[in-house]
């Protein structure tokens, strides 16, 4: 089955379990959901699970596929040593670029290894396929909160693959608050308002160095 009907057959699946009542049968369902779904879909299909014994099952599922990729990494040799590896990754609303620029230029200056879109996209790129390959390979993702980054498409991707991530066991995600205050990010997201985040306001100097202390352990 190629990638698109495979897209296809799990969109179908997750509308059919979305109308199942009966727990058996949402069950068989979410199995054959898990057999054919992508890291990504899994991943978006978890954060949308609200039952634990189901949540369970996909992070099973995503733990399996992660052991699977790194399994076929191992086997790619030269190719998988040549791939580029980033310090960080930064998110962002495209208004916000006044800010995301600067900071990444910063940190670029300081020797990290920054993937942002300005530095790495070039014409005809596959915007998704460069985000996943940004973010599959990226130490940590700064995520610059503003009330333009909760409403847009794109930085919500970013974000929920960055969550993927941390759902592995490890703390990657490094928020900036940008013209919103923690009760607004609160009424957005709970979960970013209770990880200690650097308010905009310190300056880019002040923030790279906050940065550096995290990434450089």
């Amino acid at each position: 089955m190629d990638m698109e009907n495979k897209e296809e057959q799990f969109n179908k699946l997750a509308r059919l379990r979305a109308n199942t009542l009966n727990y058996e049968d949402r069950d068989k369902v979410l199995d054959a959901m898990l057999r054919i779904g992508s890291y990504d879909q899994l991943a978006r299909l978890r954060a949308n699970t609200l039952n634990y014994e189901d949540r369970d099952k996909i992070l099973d599922a995503m733990l399996k596929s992660t052991h699977n990729n790194e399994k076929a990494k191992s086997y790619s040799g030269a190719k998988y040593s040549a791939q580029k590896q980033y310090d960080v990754f930064i998110a962002h609303a495209s208004e916000d670029k006044d800010f995301a620029t600067p900071l990444a230029k910063s940190l670029k200056q300081n020797e990290f290894a920054v993937w942002y879109d300005d530095f790495v996209l070039k014409l005809g790129d596959s915007l998704q396929r460069e985000i996943d390959r940004g973010l599959a390979n990226s130490r940590y993702g700064i995520v610059i909160l503003s009330h333009n980054f909760f409403n847009k498409h794109w930085p919500q991707k970013e974000l929920d693959g960055l969550a993927a991530k941390e759902n592995l066991g490890r703390n990657i995600i490094l928020p900036i608050w940008r013209n919103i205050t923690q009760k607004e990010v609160a009424y957005y997201s709970p979960t970013l308002a209770g990880l200690k985040a650097a308010p905009s306001r310190k300056g880019i100097v002040a923030i790279t160095k906050m940065i550096a202390d995290v990434i450089s352990i």
